[in-house]
């Protein structure tokens, strides 16, 4: 009995792959006939399909006999469409694709103007106080200029000279305050150094 079973089984596989037909052909371009590849042909409300390769060339294999639907899609491409019929024997079915512009809607962006903060773009300062200078290594007196040379960021061109170069500034962008008044050439009095 299963014997049986197991022969009509397997004859009726048999007689539905006979049934089953290919359809192929080759995907082209109407305006100038060159292949088109990968693109999408498929049978419309069924689960068959496939892509073609880069010569245009498709093949959907398995496929039972029966009135369908052949379509054909690609991006910049009208969509086609042909009803066919399957019988047991192959199909060949050619397609020519026309070029169909893409039209997209407008888009438009909007956004709210955000306020801007407003940043304190005031010159860099440092305070130094009387104990500051005097908690300062020095030969024999303190020596504001030499102490400031000290600080991070800070530097003068050499031993000799007491112009002060601040965060690569040139010694003539500095400004130099002694209990807020503005004190000029406090390095030099006529070119020589004083304390």
């Amino acid at each position: 009995m299963r014997v049986l079973s197991s022969l009509t089984l397997s004859a009726l596989l048999l007689a539905s792959q006979v049934q089953a037909a290919t359809i192929s052909g080759f995907v082209h371009d109407r305006s100038n006939g060159e292949s088109l590849p990968f693109v999408n042909v498929y049978l419309k409300g069924e689960s068959r399909g496939t892509v073609t390769n880069e010569s245009g060339y498709y093949a959907i294999t398995g496929v039972p006999a029966g009135r369908y639907a052949l379509t054909c899609s690609y991006i910049g491409y009208q969509t086609f469409s042909k009803q066919i019929d399957i019988a047991d024997e192959d199909l060949v079915v050619d397609i020519s694709l026309g070029e169909q512009a893409i039209e997209l809607g407008t888009t438009v962006v909007e956004a709210d103007r955000e306020e801007v903060e407003e940043f304190d773009i005031s010159p860099g300062r440092t305070a130094l106080q009387v104990r500051e200078l005097k908690a300062a290594p020095a030969a024999i007196e303190a020596d504001p200029i030499r102490t400031i040379q000290t600080l991070p960021g800070v530097a003068s061109l050499s031993d000799f000279s007491v112009g002060l170069y601040v965060r690569g500034g040139t010694p003539d962008q500095n400004l130099v305050l002694l209990d807020g008044t503005d004190v000029y050439n406090a390095s030099h009095r006529s070119g020589i150094r004083h304390p």
